[in-house]
């Protein structure tokens, strides 16, 4: 926000990512910048909600907590293809 975000809305045609339509409304007058923020904090952790119950279906992802592991897990990956 502070980075120059709401400065962004007329270059880009993503108005449907998050944070644009929040930060819109603040332009517009029909919310304050905390509220902006806090709907777009909402709308991000629905949507990694929305992603999680997704990719909790799609049994060919494996969640790699340790990323030190990922250079051999895709090696691993690469080798069977």
């Amino acid at each position: 926000i502070h980075r120059g975000f709401a400065d962004q809305i007329g270059v880009t045609n993503a108005f449907e990512a998050i944070g644009y339509r929040e930060i819109i409304d603040y332009l517009d007058g029909k919310a304050t910048l905390p509220q902006a923020i806090e709907a777009i904090n909402k709308n991000t952790r629905h949507f990694a909600k929305r992603q999680m119950t997704w990719f909790g279906r799609n049994f060919g992802v494996q969640w790699i907590e340790d990323y030190r592991r990922v250079g051999r897990i895709v090696r691993k990956f690469l080798a069977t293809k």
